[in-house]
């Protein structure tokens, strides 16, 4: 299949090759087990799951082309920073970087496009800025600092460990950048004030998170399992909010 690519069986890595995924097909029909295995179903809509994902990745990439019409419509971004973009361009290279490292092109290619994506986003942003320094070059700073950083340690990082340990920073930074919306809930809930929730980024990333969650499901990678699933969580969590408090309170907003 075209969305697989060869790669080591390294299952203590919670990374397979292509060739156990076509042998998982093949048990399906060599063995008749009586119990429900919800695996099996993955696998055998797997096609169906890597299309769905790569779609919802790619529809999520141009929710941002809302907001760069109002930039260019209004020719001011209105004092926002871009946040958001620089959050989504600093994953998108790490995940290609990881997508590199286990061999699976779905995974690099899809990252390499949002990142294409969200630099036309911040550039489009940059033209416009009112203060330049604080709205753009401090973020996109900070996520070029810890990709390069990653990188770095990807090319240091012992060879036979490093699909494992990069897995775990991908993560980690995955979660910490997830996670940063929810330090302002509490004032949310407390206000009644959700304009700082984006309601169609966070519903996209809702659907993404849940496709690509199955998709981590079929590849029984462990590391995009957990990602996925705590954005999952966190986007369900600001829908929530959004819903309880008013969706028609809410912006798009970076």
């Amino acid at each position: 299949m075209a969305r697989y690519t060869a790669r080591d069986n390294n299952s203590e890595n919670g990374v397979e090759g292509e060739d156990v995924l076509i042998n998982r097909y093949n048990l399906c029909d060599e063995e008749h087990s009586p119990s429900f295995d919800y695996k099996e179903v993955l696998v055998f809509i797997s096609d169906w799951i890597w299309f769905v994902s790569v779609i919802s990745s790619l529809l999520y990439s141009t929710i941002g082309i809302v907001l760069a019409y109002v930039v260019l419509k209004d020719a001011s971004n209105h004092g926002h920073p871009v946040h958001a973009f620089a959050g989504n361009f600093m994953m998108n290279l790490i995940g290609m970087k990881y997508g590199d490292i286990i061999n699976n092109l779905t995974i690099f290619y899809v990252n390499l496009i949002a990142a294409f994506m969200n630099t036309l986003y911040v550039l489009t942003f940059h033209k416009y800025a009112q203060d330049q320094w604080t709205e753009i070059y401090m973020p996109m700073g900070y996520a070029i600092a810890v990709i390069f950083i990653s990188f770095v340690y990807a090319h240091t990082e012992d060879p036979g460990k490093i699909k494992s340990r990069f897995g775990l920073l991908m993560v980690t930074l995955y979660i910490m950048y997830m996670s940063m919306p929810l330090l302002q809930l509490p004032e949310a809930i407390f206000t009644k004030d959700v304009t700082f929730i984006s309601y169609p980024m966070n519903l996209m990333g809702f659907l993404m998170s849940f496709f690509w969650l199955l998709y981590a499901v079929v590849l029984e990678n462990q590391y995009l399992t957990a990602a996925n699933l705590v954005g999952l969580l966190i986007t369900g969590v600001q829908l929530l909010v959004c819903v309880s408090l008013g969706i028609a309170d809410t912006k798009l907003r970076t």
